[in-house]
């Protein structure tokens, strides 16, 4: 019994080995093929990903190699934006100390001249009331006599 199984059993692997070497031999070899193809195939696409990752890097460093630079750029703006300011402020300022100075001169000169006509004003009202209360008809004739021979002796 136990040779009955035993040549049974080798019966199947030699009918098995027989006709299903070359069907099996085929699809091995085609699996093979297949495989190869795949790893070419995986081999170009590591290439191109792998070109790609180098050109990526190359723009990413650049990338922070500009934005180092535009930091810079944007710095040295603020400061000229900076400067320009506070030179505007300054030249606006030193205008505006000499527009004020100018108006207080002139808001001075008019008040003094304003002043000047008040004084002269309330001046010849004071003389007039004093020469209507001390000068008489006869002091009168006597001043415009005395006028009369300065003007006519001295020439």
């Amino acid at each position: 019994m136990i040779i009955a199984a035993l040549f049974n059993f080798a019966l199947l692997l030699f009918i098995l080995w027989y006709f299903g070497k070359a069907p099996l031999q085929q699809m091995l070899n085609e699996r093979k093929e297949m495989l190869s193809k795949e790893i070419q195939e995986a081999g170009s696409l590591y290439e191109v990903a792998s070109q790609d990752f180098s050109k990526w890097e190359g723009a990413l460093s650049n990338i922070e190699a500009d934005a180092v630079n535009f930091e810079g750029q944007a710095k040295e703006a603020v400061q000229r934006g900076r400067k320009h300011i506070l030179e505007t402020a300054e030249k606006d300022a030193a205008r505006i100390k000499v527009e004020a100075k100018l108006m207080g001169d002139t808001e001075a000169k008019k008040l003094q001249n304003v002043l000047q006509k008040e004084v002269a004003s309330r001046s010849i009202q004071a003389a007039q009331l004093y020469l209507n209360a001390h000068f008489t008809e006869k002091d009168h004739h006597k001043v415009v006599a005395e006028y009369l021979e300065s003007v006519h002796g001295g020439t």
